[in-house]
């Protein structure tokens, strides 16, 4: 298996564009009519991660940091990327000229950076090299489900559907019953350049989000760790289940991994100023980060058995610093910092007791008794928890050994403060899984710590080779393949696709019953028209300005229903808000109405009667467009 993963350097780019050569001929013999699709938005992706890349060197080598890193160069520039667009959005010029100018801006930086810090550039290429061209094949197998339309649900709602909102609205608007545009949302407002960009560039994009985090990990193995098989972490994540549902499926846990790991990493290093930026950015992108913030923080001031109070004071900063735009933005439309926190401080008219239940609900816990967490172990391996949440049984198989060689030295030339360094990060690992098990039904929100565990399975594979251990690691990747594979295909049905059975407008449809409604909105009216999305959530497709509430929300129509008399007050107060179209997804509006109770029974009949004298101007199915005269 070694041999496989590590050819001899002269015949890695030759095995590379032979096996590239062969994955687009099938897909292109399979999907002859999407594969001009695909590869556009590709190239797209490639060079919005390249204009990361240079924005992040640019600030790396301009502020001197120490060791230059290809991962650390696009987790600033991810982070450059959201503060540009924040402003745009603050002023409302979330634009074309705004996202060219964003382009543009890296020639000159490009050049910059070639003319003066060439050997800097080179030694980064040569890390890049260094890599063999097998590692990067090992995307191929998340590649061929990324290439899909986006269709999972919380993507086409808020991951997808809020720089959509954004970028139709021309940048920040008051979103009262929409609770995910009003929280954490720095992963969302950075890809406002990949969905401006096309409706696919934003998977791939996403795609080389998860190869960065895979090869900071990688590169975390190495160096702290002392993991020499680089190819046996990796292909022990990517052929996780939940690693599978995560590159291919564009949701913000894989990039606050990302942060989190780079936090981490700065904070082992003593840097603490810029392990405040990376945790910042990482509550940034969702609240829950915060708590595998707290856990490793606390394990770290015990393993440095000291309290350096000016270093905690800048990371402190940094930390804040860091948050500055997004509670300005909670404020500003909310009244809120940490909306939907605290709602009892900040008075909310369309967030209260009620709509705070039904979102713990929504969240769920895995762990509600002492019984299950004495069962973790076990059905962390065998069961599903959240969308995507199946770790596989690599930790279980393994978890013997685990036990045997949690505390050897990885080396000969290891000292024990690298040994309380491992014991630091499975410490962290285990109390983060354990911990987050009590507050969340999805283990995906705590993906960071299963990507640790797997240096772990990696480090017993290297400390105890022989056929026994070879042979188990083969069932153990086996396994989760095809675990996996099952996985991904139940959710996405490539075949409907790639063998030609449906074009890409029939798979969408399949899923999303409101596509057809969203298309003849954006082909058949004026550009500024305002669309009221009542029942249906998911608003990624449709490309004109609207309004919209998540499940979790009180109804669209609530303001509405409670307050106009009859038909003509609720036209008068429609067209007063501006509202040319709308769209009901009467099925969707039944299904939310009965599981989140998002409209009282009176107001529910006061909403039928107006629907009942408007005449629509598109039906299928279950969903109406209605014009507002």
């Amino acid at each position: 298996m070694i041999d496989i993963f590590r050819p001899k350097k002269n015949r890695q780019i030759i095995y590379g564009v032979l096996i590239a050569f062969a994955v687009l001929i099938v897909m292109n013999a399979l999907a002859v009519h999407y594969i001009g699709v695909m590869l556009i938005s590709f190239i797209k992706a490639l060079l919005l991660g390249l204009v990361c890349i240079i924005y992040g060197l640019l600030f790396q080598i301009l502020f001197k940091h120490k060791r230059i890193s290809l991962e650390v160069s696009f987790a600033i520039g991810l982070i450059i990327t959201t503060l540009y667009f924040f402003i745009l959005g603050f002023l409302h010029q979330l634009t074309a000229p705004w996202f060219y100018v964003y382009i543009l801006l890296t020639v000159p930086a490009g050049s910059f950076l070639f003319l003066n810090f060439t050997p800097e550039l080179k030694n980064l290429g040569e890390k890049i090299k260094s890599k063999s061209s097998m590692w990067y094949l090992l995307f191929l197998f998340p590649l061929f489900y990324a290439a899909l339309p986006s269709s999972f649900f919380d993507t086409l709602v808020y991951h997808l559907g809020i720089p959509n909102l954004y970028i139709q609205n021309g940048g920040f608007c008051a979103t009262p019953q929409f609770l995910y545009a009003n929280t954490a949302i720095y992963y969302e407002v950075s890809l406002i350049p990949s969905v401006f960009a096309g409706a696919l560039v934003p998977r791939f994009f996403h795609l080389i989000v998860g190869i960065f985090l895979v090869s900071a990990v990688i590169d975390f193995a190495g160096d702290y760790m002392n993991i020499r098989k680089r190819w046996l972490p990796a292909l022990l994540i990517i052929t996780m289940p939940l690693s599978g549902f995560l590159l291919t499926t564009v949701k913000n846990d894989l990039v606050s991994a990302l942060f989190i790991l780079l936090g981490i990493r700065f904070l082992l290093e003593k840097q603490f100023s810029r392990a405040g930026i990376f945790w910042g950015f990482a509550v940034g992108i969702k609240y829950f980060n915060a708590l595998p913030m707290l856990i490793f923080l606390l394990l770290f001031l015990i393993y440095q058995k000291k309290f350096p109070v000016k270093q905690y004071l800048f990371f402190s900063l940094a930390f804040l610093a860091l948050l500055i735009p997004l509670f300005s933005k909670n404020i500003l439309y909310t009244g809120n910092p940490v909306f939907p926190f605290f709602y009892s401080l900040f008075p909310f008219e369309f967030w209260d007791e009620s709509r705070s239940r039904m979102m713990a609900r929504d969240v769920g816990r895995i762990c509600r008794s002492w019984k299950d967490f004495l069962y973790l172990p076990y059905n962390l391996s065998f069961k599903e928890f959240g969308s995507g949440g199946r770790v596989g049984v690599q930790f279980l198989a393994f978890l013997p050994f685990l036990l045997g060689s949690a505390g050897k030295k990885a080396g000969r030339h290891k000292t024990d403060g690298d040994n309380k360094r491992v014991s630091l990060l499975l410490a962290f690992s285990l109390i983060t899984i354990f911990a987050g098990c009590a507050f969340t039904g999805s283990i995906r929100f705590f993906y960071l710590p299963f990507l640790i565990l797997c240096l772990f399975v990696a480090r017993v594979v290297e400390q105890k080779p022989g056929v026994v251990m070879n042979v188990l690691l083969a069932i153990v990747l086996l396994l989760n393949m095809a675990t996996s594979i099952a996985l991904l295909n139940y959710l996405y049905n490539p075949h409907l696709l790639y063998t030609q059975n449906m074009t890409r407008d029939e798979y969408l449809i399949r899923t999303v019953h409101s596509y057809p409604a969203f298309q003849f909105l954006n082909h058949h009216t004026p550009e500024n028209s305002r669309i009221l999305l009542v029942g249906e959530t998911r608003n990624y497709y449709l490309k004109r300005p609207y309004s919209v509430a998540s499940a979790i929300d009180y109804s669209i129509l609530k303001p509405y229903a409670e307050k106009a008399d009859n038909f003509i007050d609720w036209l008068i107060r429609l067209r007063a808000d501006g509202i040319d179209y709308i769209l009901v997804n009467f099925s969707e509006f039944y299904r939310l109405i009965n599981n989140y109770n998002r409209l009282p029974e009176a107001h529910r009949q006061n909403a039928f009667a107006f629907f009942d004298q408007l005449e629509p101007i598109f039906r299928e199915k279950n969903v109406y467009v209605f014009q507002v005269k």
